[in-house]
C-alpha cells in the first residue's frame, strides 16, 4: 500500500505574472512560506559576480521600513525560523512558524524582497562578512575542491563560477550594481510565492496581492546554456594530510531525458551506504573515511559528481575505483539487487521528506519557477520504480561520452596528474 499524505494544491497567477501557490495539510500546526526569485549567479554579468548573493545578504539588514533588528526580534517573538540562500539559478527567502503567525511572517518577507534599504553603511559591512565567508571556504579543502571542479566543467560560463564571487570581485563591488540586479531580477514574473503547511490558498493570494502585486512583472531572461568545452584538470597544490578529490560528468538536465535513470545510477554509484563506491573504497579497503556521489540538475545542463577525501598513498587507488566502478555499470549495468536497493531507498527518502512542510513548499516553489509545474510526487515515484538496470547502464555510457572534469586539493606535487589518469 502506498502511503499519502492528504493535501489541497492550489495556484494562482496574478495579473503581473507572480505565482502564489498552497499546499494546505490540515492537520498540520505550522505553516512554511517562501518566496523564490529566479535569479542567481549564473545570472550575473561583468561587474556584478556575487552580487545575487551579496543581495540576499542585504536583505536581512533592514528595509524602507523595518531595521535589522526589528526583524530579528519578530521572528524570535514569533518562535520561527527564518533564512535565506543563494543557488546558481535563483534566490530563496523562507519562513517557519506557527499557523497563526503566517500572514505576519509572510508580509515581513515580502517587505525584504521588495523593499530592502541597500544602506550604505550596511553594504560596508556585509562586505566584510562576505569576505570573512570566502576566507572559510578557501580554508575548506571540500568547498575549494568544489568551486575548483565547476569552474573545470564550465569554463568561460557563468554556472562555472563560485556562488560568493573572489576576493577580488567582493572587494570591486559597487553598492549600484547590487541595486541594479534586484531592479533588473526581482520582478513578479521571476517570483513565486509558495506555502505549505496550515494555510488558507484565498488568504494568500490576497497577502501576496497587497504586498507584491503592483511589483513590475515583466522579466526577460538572457540565459545561455554552457557549451560541450570542459577542462580535463584542476588542482589546487596544498600541505595537508589528505587529498580531496572531485570528478564531475556532464548529466541530464532536471526535466531532461534520462533525468531519472542519472538519480538512480547516482544512489547505487556512490549515494548509498551499500553503493559501489562506499563499499569499495571505505569498507572493503579503508581508503578513505569520506566518499560518495551527487547529482544535480540545473535548467538546461547537469552533473553527476563522485568525491573522497583519502591520504595521498590510497587516493590513485580510490580514483581508479570510481572510473572502473562506471566503466562496469556502462557495459554490465546494475545487478537486480542493486537496483532494487535504489529504487526502495529513493522511494523511502522521497516519501519521508513529504512529511516535512518545508520541503513541500520549497519543491512546489522550484518547480513552478524552473520547470514551469509542479509533478506529482506520485509520478516521480513511478518514473523512479519504472527504471531498469538498462536504463541505467545506459546513462553510465552516456556519463563516460560526456564531457568531464577532475579537481584536486592536497599534497599534490605532479599537479593531480596521476590520480588523473587512474580515472582511466
Amino acid at each position: 500500500m502506498q502511503p499519502t499524505i492528504e493535501v489541497t494544491v492550489n495556484e494562482t497567477r496574478l495579473e503581473n505574472g507572480l505565482i502564489v501557490v498552497t499546499e494546505e495539510i490540515p492537520t498540520a500546526a505550522s505553516a512554511a512560506v517562501g518566496i523564490f526569485v529566479g535569479a542567481g549567479s549564473r545570472d550575473e554579468i561583468a561587474g556584478e559576480v556575487g552580487a545575487s548573493h551579496f543581495l540576499e545578504h542585504l536583505t536581512f539588514k533592514g528595509t524602507t521600513d523595518r531595521d535589522a533588528r526589528s526583524i530579528s526580534l519578530a521572528f524570535d517573538r514569533m518562535g520561527g525560523d527564518s533564512n535565506a540562500y543563494t543557488t546558481k539559478e535563483y534566490t530563496a527567502f523562507h519562513a517557519r512558524v506557527l499557523g497563526e503567525h503566517l500572514a505576519e511572517a509572510s508580509e515581513i518577507l515580502a517587505d525584504i524582497v521588495e523593499r530592502p534599504a541597500i544602506r550604505a553603511e550596511d553594504f560596508e559591512v556585509e562586505r566584510g562578512i562576505i569576505a570573512d565567508e570566502l576566507a572559510l571556504n578557501v580554508d575548506d579543502p571540500d568547498e575549494l575542491c568544489a568551486d575548483e571542479l565547476y569552474l573545470a566543467l564550465f569554463p568561460d560560463h557563468q554556472l562555472g563560477a563560485s556562488i560568493l564571487g573572489t576576493k577580488a570581485q567582493i572587494e570591486a563591488m559597487e553598492r549600484q550594481a547590487v541595486l541594479d540586479f534586484h531592479e533588473g531580477h526581482y520582478l513578479a514574473a521571476n517570483t513565486v510565492v509558495s506555502i505549505a503547511g496550515c494555510c488558507s490558498h484565498e488568504e494568500a493570494v490576497a497577502w501576496a496581492s497587497a504586498s507584491l502585486g503592483s511589483r513590475p512583472g515583466v522579466h526577460s531572461s538572457s540565459r545561455l546554456a554552457p557549451g560541450s568545452e570542459s577542462e580535463a584538470l584542476r588542482c589546487v597544490e596544498r600541505d595537508a594530510e589528505s587529498v580531496h578529490v572531485f570528478v564531475a560528468y556532464r548529466a541530464p538536465a532536471r526535466s531532461g531525458e534520462g533525468r531519472f535513470a542519472a538519480v538512480v545510477l547516482n544512489q547505487l554509484f556512490g549515494a548509498g551506504m551499500s553503493s559501489r563506491l562506499f563499499q569499495i573504497i571505505r569498507e572493503d579497503h579503508g581508503w578513505a573515511y569520506s566518499v560518495g556521489s551527487s547529482y544535480h540538475g540545473y535548467t538546461d545542463t547537469g552533473l553527476l559528481t563522485a568525491g573522497f577525501a583519502a591520504p595521498l598513498e590510497h587516493a590513485r587507488d580510490a580514483m581508479a575505483v570510481v572510473g572502473e566502478s562506471l566503466r562496469d555499470l556502462a557495459s554490465h549495468g546494475p545487478s537486480d539487487e542493486e537496483l532494487d536497493v535504489a529504487r526502495g531507498s529513493l522511494r523511502a527518502e522521497l516519501l519521508m521528506a513529504a512529511e516535512d512542510a518545508a520541503w513541500r513548499m520549497a519543491r512546489n516553489a522550484r518547480g513552478f519557477l524552473l520547470d514551469g509545474l509542479v509533478r506529482p510526487l506520485e509520478l516521480d515515484l513511478t518514473a523512479i520504480e519504472a527504471v531498469t538496470g538498462e536504463d541505467v547502464r545506459m546513462m553510465a555510457e552516456q556519463l563516460l561520452h560526456a564531457p568531464k572534469s577532475v579537481s584536486c586539493v592536497g599534497p599534490l606535487a605532479d599537479g593531480g596528474l596521476e590520480i588523473l589518469g587512474a580515472l582511466g
